[in-house]
């Protein structure tokens, strides 16, 4: 396939992938607040779906590196932490901030993760940011600020606990995104990300005790639930990663913040959420630099 072709299928699969993510938050939304479904019993729904699904799809494809990982002590060791410290991390906190604030909201602030990841680099590789970077990371505290306080630093407009889940979520998604680098080397993403899903949901499921949590789903709750786990997690997955296999991870990377847009507009016009000129400027300021730090990424990857 020439890279034309690639693009033209990579790019809309992403772009999907980033529209249905966006979604399954303000789905969360809605389920929280009509429901008294915890946010331990649905993320552990989410991640067993998903993790069941992915495995399924390597059986099919009669991926090798399935089985082989667990031949391998190191790989075991860091697949492990993938789980606990990325996967599980990562969508406890994200579902915690949207019911600590709204679906858009939340997504904004975990997508803080791209200027975390810059910051992290340029630590663990002792390399100063360029000037369109250093622009990103204040661009990026400053809507922060704008979203948290209103623009008086003496109030937060939003709560204490949705600040801090939100932040969170951007500190986890920084080590589910780096974690299992090393493991993509050697095994398939789908191997790696479908097994770190079931474990995820596994030790969720035995921390928060779903498996003794007795729901009585409505048919709104169930399709809620069904659709946050298959169309807000599982579907998404599969698409990125096909997406991923066509663009690469820089260029995927950079369609998929459509998310926290799509986010906003779905979590207005289904959730009722209403936004002020500042949350609004806060929201442009952090997407604004994502895309400086996405764009840079493409431009090294093509140098």
């Amino acid at each position: 396939m020439n890279e034309h072709k690639k693009q033209l299928m990579g790019i809309p699969l992403v772009l999907l992938a980033g529209c249905l993510w966006g979604l399954s938050g303000v789905l969360g939304q809605l389920l929280f607040q009509s429901t008294d479904i915890s946010i331990g019993y649905v993320s552990t729904i989410r991640m067993l779906v998903s993790g069941v699904g992915i495995l399924s799809i390597c059986i099919i494809k009669k991926d090798s590196s399935m089985f082989a990982i667990w031949k391998n002590k190191n790989a075991m060791i860091r697949l492990f932490f993938f789980a606990i410290a990325g996967v599980m991390s990562v969508q406890y906190t994200y579902f915690s901030a949207i019911a600590a604030s709204n679906a858009a909201t939340g997504t904004v602030l975990q997508y803080t993760y791209p200027i975390l990841m810059l910051l992290y680099t340029a630590l663990y590789m002792k390399k100063m940011p360029s000037t369109q970077e250093i622009f990103a990371i204040i661009s990026a505290f400053l809507g922060i600020v704008l979203i948290s306080t209103h623009g008086n630093l003496h109030t937060l407009s939003i709560s204490k606990a949705a600040l801090a889940w939100g932040l969170s979520s951007a500190v986890a998604f920084v080590i589910y995104t780096v974690s299992p680098q090393k493991l993509h080397n050697r095994y398939s993403i789908f191997a790696v990300t479908g097994w770190g899903f079931l474990l995820a949901g596994i030790l969720m499921c035995i921390i928060t005790k779903s498996y003794a949590v007795h729901v009585s789903f409505t048919p709104y709750s169930a399709l809620l639930v069904t659709a946050i786990a298959i169309f807000g997690t599982l579907i998404p997955f599969l698409i990125y990663g096909f997406g991923v296999r066509l663009l690469g991870n820089v260029k995927a990377s950079l369609f998929a913040t459509v998310e926290p847009v799509v986010s906003a507009i779905l979590a207005f016009f289904l959730a009722n959420v209403t936004f002020t000129k500042i949350d609004i400027l806060g929201f442009v300021c952090i997407l604004g630099a994502i895309q400086v730090v996405a764009m840079q990424a493409v431009r090294k990857s093509n140098a």
